[in-house]
């Protein structure tokens, strides 16, 4: 069920020393550099980035287990992994020309995002003018170009209209904001942009995005990108959280391991057990969940057919789901891992954190989906054009 792929393979090699790096990562709020190097050396972030400019345009698959693989050394490499490496994707939906700009000159380009409406933008004569202060772009010290999401109004009193822009290292500042409880490596700082001009082709409405009518298409003709936004996007905030819960587990477990090991008389309660049993099947159910449901993307994509509203409305059902499997996981690992998960240099409590942390990201909040899911289960399909952004 589990997919294979030579990155796979490089990355259980790095596993061990990934995991040691971590606390260099904390100190510096940001990526290790050597974490950096290595990952471009492996292609991390080109696992879904079009072939044509030097990417791998894997199975999305492929993407998921190198999130989950490398979440389970390194929380925070883990979760840049995700929000930075599924932007190679994004960018196989610009035209060509933009494509162009960002992996022309070097494939291992990264782009960081900040995708929430925080900007206003105006329309001029080929293209906008945008400006905004956006918060929460994870790994963007290591990033030469930025996703940032934006309103354009047509000044007449009309409803707006929401655009993701791409813009250049030289037309945002980065501001050193990030100092948090959890993922504290993944230097997730705000992006700030001041009146500055962007080509028409370097923007896309989000709502044709949605609907998959984007002109990226027509280069990038392979299934990859003839694949749902949020079938793709989804699982960049989650699947980390479930690699990290599973290390959290790995961790509380080997606390009771070495206490048997010495004493045998030492096996934990039933209620202990019970927990670890609970948050193994959390952790294997989520995974295995997620990969499913992306499977069934895809195997859809490469027939040629369009995506159903039943795959597209579970997709986001199930990845509430997972979130709250993965979270429940981390709960019953910390609170199984003893007296020393309160100390602040137990990796149980570092990990505890981080799941904690990246459950607050805006797509991983539960608030909207399920009501619409419940709606959908009542109503079917035709509940959705009255639902804007439902897909």
């Amino acid at each position: 069920m589990y997919p294979t792929h030579p990155v796979l393979d490089a990355i259980a090699d790095f596993s061990d020393e990934l995991r040691r790096l971590e606390t260099e990562s904390s100190e510096l709020r940001r990526l290790s550099p050597e974490v950096v190097k290595r990952f471009r050396e492996i292609g991390v972030m080109r696992i879904i980035q079009p072939a044509r400019y030097g990417g791998y345009e894997a199975d999305p698959r492929v993407f998921n287990e190198a999130m989950y693989a490398i979440s389970r050394a390194s929380g925070s490499a883990g979760w840049v992994t995700g929000v930075v490496g599924v932007h190679s994707w994004h960018i196989g939906l610009f035209p060509d020309k933009a494509q162009k700009e960002v992996f022309g000159v070097d494939p291992d380009t990264w782009i960081s995002s900040s995708y929430g409406p925080a900007g206003t933008a105006k329309q001029v004569p080929g293209g906008h003018v945008l400006t905004g202060r956006w918060s929460f772009s994870s790994g963007s010290d290591y990033c030469d170009w930025v996703l940032v999401g934006g309103l354009v109004t047509d000044g007449a009193g009309g409803p707006p209209e929401y655009r993701h822009f791409l813009l250049p290292r030289s037309d945002y500042e980065i501001v050193d904001v990030w100092h948090a409880s959890g993922l504290v490596g993944t230097g997730s700082n705000d992006i700030v942009v001041t009146e500055q001009f962007v080509p028409e082709h370097r923007s896309l409405n989000v709502s044709d995005t949605l609907e998959r009518n984007v002109p990226g298409k027509e280069v990038n003709t392979g299934a990859l990108f003839n694949m749902p936004w949020f079938g793709v996007l989804l699982n960049s905030v989650v699947v980390p959280l479930i690699g990290i819960a599973s290390s959290a587990l790995d961790e509380a477990l080997q606390v009771h391991r070495d206490k048997f090991a010495a004493n045998p008389r030492t096996m934990p309660g039933d209620l202990t057990l019970t927990r670890f049993a609970e948050a193994s099947g959390e952790i294997d159910l989520a995974r295995d969940m997620l990969l499913r449901n992306l499977g069934d993307l895809y195997e859809t994509a490469l027939r040629g057919e369009d995506p159903t509203s039943a795959q597209r409305m579970r997709g986001k059902r199930d990845h509430m789901i997972a979130v709250g499997m993965a979270v429940a996981a981390a709960d019953k690992a910390y609170q199984s891992g003893g007296p020393r998960s309160i100390k602040t240099t137990s990796l149980i409590q570092q990990l505890w954190r981080d799941v904690h942390a990246g459950e607050h990201h805006a797509m991983n909040l539960p608030d909207g989906t399920y009501p619409v899911y419940g709606r959908y289960l009542v109503e079917g399909d035709a509940l959705l054009p009255s639902i804007p952004g439902a897909y």
